[in-house]
């Protein structure tokens, strides 16, 4: 992968770019997707960024009562 900073090839793994040291994208936990270093949430499965993979399993949501 090349660094989004300065275009220098980057290791698989990298957190940082180690020619420019700008941090690199972060891969979704959830599903892979590379996400910006400064995002808290995924854009495409809106997993917690770093979280693992069962710490983003949702509750079902509880049906409303009517009356």
């Amino acid at each position: 992968m090349d660094c989004l900073g300065c275009g220098f090839e980057v290791e698989r793994g990298f957190a940082f770019c180690p020619k420019c040291g700008k941090r690199q994208p972060v891969p979704c936990a959830g599903c892979g997707y590379l996400c910006a270093p400064d995002f808290e949430f995924c854009p495409k499965c809106g997993a917690a960024v770093g979280a693992s993979a069962k710490a983003v399993e949702r509750p079902a949501p509880t049906p409303s009562r009517t009356i």
